[in-house]
């Protein structure tokens, strides 16, 4: 059976204790191997990635799923053939879309284990983001609510 490695292993620790649940079993019988490469981000990393044009959010103006604590979002990568993909493409070099496969096996996973459907940033139309996966907005919402965030200004 796969297990997260270390760095995942990290990284999932600062998710929402439904995100931990949900890929404690996603892990258990995916269609590939995958690890996390990111979850929960300061708003200094997040400004980062939004100057860097690799996030539409600035963390300051409106914050995003990775801001919270714990994080109502992560990023993933597929490992395969000896690659790892983190990327957009519907296929590389031939082979089918790898994240597409595992994100909806997670999202699979989130309705029958929590019957929540998460968000898969590879169905977005003005910044399609494939590697990334967030709770839905009502989540989002409550944090807001509930002031669940890390205030790092």
């Amino acid at each position: 059976m796969p297990v997260y490695g270390k760095r995942s292993t990290e990284i999932k620790q600062g998710l929402h204790h439904l995100l931990i649940a949900i890929l404690d079993e996603a892990i258990k019988d995916p269609p590939y191997d995958f690890g996390l490469h990111d979850g929960h981000r300061s708003l200094e990393k997040q400004l980062e990635y939004f100057k860097a044009k690799k996030s539409t959010i600035d963390g300051i103006n409106r914050r995003g799923y990775h801001n919270y604590l714990p994080a109502l979002a992560f990023d993933f990568h597929c490992s395969v053939k000896g690659n790892t993909w983190d990327n957009e493409k519907k296929e590389v070099d031939g082979d089918p879309a790898y994240l597409e496969e595992i994100a909806r096996h997670i999202q699979e996973v989130a309705k029958k284990l929590v019957d929540i459907k998460l968000v898969w940033g590879g169905d977005w139309i003005n910044f399609v983001d494939a590697p990334h996966i967030q709770m839905p907005f009502k989540f989002k919402y409550m944090a807001e609510k509930k002031k669940l965030y890390v205030n790092t200004n």
